[in-house]
């Protein structure tokens, strides 16, 4: 088992950030057509780039609905049918349909209570279980995250959010805690895997649920940590701080290339922590390029318009 799984909710924590900051009064057209140009512009180029030099150079082959799973964007939805070693871009799939739903979500946000938000995910839960059938793979929780993000920002106090997110923090906790030190006990022990295969199967969207929230209670850690921390900084660290932020979406997009999989730089070359830090140069190079390409695409349409 991987037990690193259980901490790796990067993602989750980015998308319930994303959800909470994507709360606006007005979410029209222009507002999806912003999100696809500060989404997608990286993640064709580096496609591009990736296999251009995997075909060309290093001699890879792909299947025609390998390539085309791709770039229709739905590798988050067949991640059996995309291409290989890039598995991670999923979240592009998913923050693209959040974006596309987020002005139906926020209309039932001001319809509905919470309770009836929880029954409306719950049920949509157990309606996505059946796509498997046809090769969709639907982990709903990277959905839900969003949305709760999305609707703590609906229905949040401006004017008191420290005292908020302390509570929130304070109130997820143990709960959090508790359902995956169960998971962590269960699958080291085994006894899961003796389980019948629709309890099992009932389980593991437990603990998808599970590790959700713990991405929650992570990314609210944090912020109460942060947000004391930040504030002893000189404005010189602010502004570098904010700079590695606005290239945190180009890390991600090409650093898996490097440290999973066929790719892998520590597979060739050694000792390991040298590996280690030609990774880390080649990430810190590529984030570079993709950002200067991608930025360097988003000012020329942005030209064209004029």
């Amino acid at each position: 088992m991987k037990w690193g799984e259980y901490f790796n909710v990067g993602v989750m924590i980015f998308m319930f950030m994303s959800g909470y900051l994507s709360y606006r009064k007005n979410h029209g057209g222009k507002w999806i057509k912003d999100r696809l140009k500060r989404i997608l512009p990286e993640y064709f180029i580096f496609l591009i780039i990736y296999l251009l030099v995997t075909v060309f150079i290093l001699h890879a082959r792909y299947t025609a609905k390998q390539i085309l799973v791709n770039l229709f964007v739905l590798q988050g939805l067949f991640t059996e049918s995309g291409l290989p070693n890039i598995l991670h871009l999923w979240f592009v799939t998913y923050i693209l349909i959040c974006y596309l739903l987020t002005p139906f979500a926020v209309k039932m946000m001001n319809r509905m209570d919470w309770k009836k938000l929880v029954l409306v995910a719950i049920i949509l839960q157990i309606a996505v279980i059946p796509l498997r059938i046809i090769g969709i793979r639907i982990v709903f929780s990277r959905f839900v995250v969003y949305f709760i993000g999305l609707y703590i920002a609906a229905h949040e106090d401006a004017s008191d959010k420290e005292t908020l997110y302390k509570k929130i923090t304070s109130r997820i906790a143990i709960p959090v805690l508790i359902l995956n030190i169960i998971r962590f006990a269960m699958e080291l022990s085994g006894v899961q895997e003796k389980l019948p295969g629709s309890v099992d199967m009932a389980l593991g969207l437990v603990w998808q649920w599970a590790h959700m929230f713990l991405g929650i209670l992570l990314f609210y850690v944090l912020w109460n940590v942060g947000h004391i921390f930040v504030q002893g900084l000189s404005d010189g660290l602010k502004k570098s701080l904010l700079t590695l932020s606005s290239v945190s979406y180009c890390v991600y997009v090409v650093h898996q290339v490097f440290v999973y999989h066929d790719y892998a730089i520590t597979r060739y070359v050694s000792p390991y922590l040298l590996g280690i830090f030609t990774a880390l140069i080649c990430i810190a190079v590529s984030t570079c390029v993709l950002y200067y390409l991608s930025n360097g695409f988003r000012k020329l349409l942005e030209r064209e318009k004029a």
